[in-house]
């Protein structure tokens, strides 16, 4: 069937041959009637499109399986403001790996992830002013802000540094800390439950000395600048 749908993306009809009750069956299929057989399911798909389209048009990625189907593309694209873009067969594996740090979870659980970075796309933070911090406090206890970065969670994600809390409300990979063009970052990967003085993060945020953050409704962790030498 795979190749069936390509030829079809390629020319109006294809011949087909299939096996069954021991007889060999040929038939010739159109892209016109396949295409009548799935109006109903393309009807459906153009108008999700359309409901989750961003104001002022945006890019609809559309799998490789799903784009084999003969005749969606094309309708897709003339939606308008939509630019339709076609993923490789690989796009997920490649996604997945790209992202693991985000996705792997060593709980008996997986969770379920929503909301991945987008490479590239990410606006500049703004810059505030204070002290860059060194440290980040928890409790009675001070880790070092270092250049390899610090997962936060119930259950950091391994092969690198991590802050393991078994508070209730946190989730296994909460947020992590990493510096970046010389600046400490915290980036969010809750959904939102992660508060930076009191307002929630977002995606990242710029750190200063004296920053608090609270994760879930418990554990509050506070950023301090260590005299160096100190």
């Amino acid at each position: 069937m795979p190749g069936w749908l390509a030829d079809l993306r390629r020319a109006e009809a294809c011949p087909a041959s299939f096996t069954a009750g021991g007889r060999e069956h040929r038939i010739e299929l159109t892209r016109g009637l396949l295409e009548q057989g799935a109006a109903d399911l393309y009807g459906s798909l153009l108008e999700q499109a359309r409901m989750l389209a961003p104001a002022g048009g945006g890019e609809l990625l559309v799998s490789a399986r799903a784009s084999r189907l003969p005749g969606l593309v094309d309708r897709l694209g003339a939606l308008p403001g939509l630019q339709v873009l076609e993923l490789p067969r690989d796009a997920t594996l490649v996604g997945t790996l790209r992202e693991r740090d985000h996705i792997r979870h060593d709980g008996e659980a997986l969770p379920f992830v929503t909301r991945l970075p987008v490479a590239g796309s990410r606006p500049a933070l703004p810059r505030r002013e204070g002290q860059r911090p060194t440290h980040l406090l928890n409790g009675g206890t001070a880790h070092l802000l270092a250049p390899e970065g610090l997962a936060i969670g119930t259950a950091p994600p391994p092969g690198g540094r991590g802050l393991g809390l078994r508070q209730e409300g946190v989730a296994p990979h909460h947020c992590s800390l990493r510096i970046a063009d010389g600046e400490v970052l915290v980036e969010d990967h809750s959904g939102g439950a992660t508060l930076l003085n009191g307002a929630p993060v977002g995606a990242a945020a710029v750190l200063r000395a004296g920053d608090r953050l609270r994760l879930g409704p418990t554990v509050e962790l506070v950023l301090i600048a260590a005299e160096e030498g100190a």
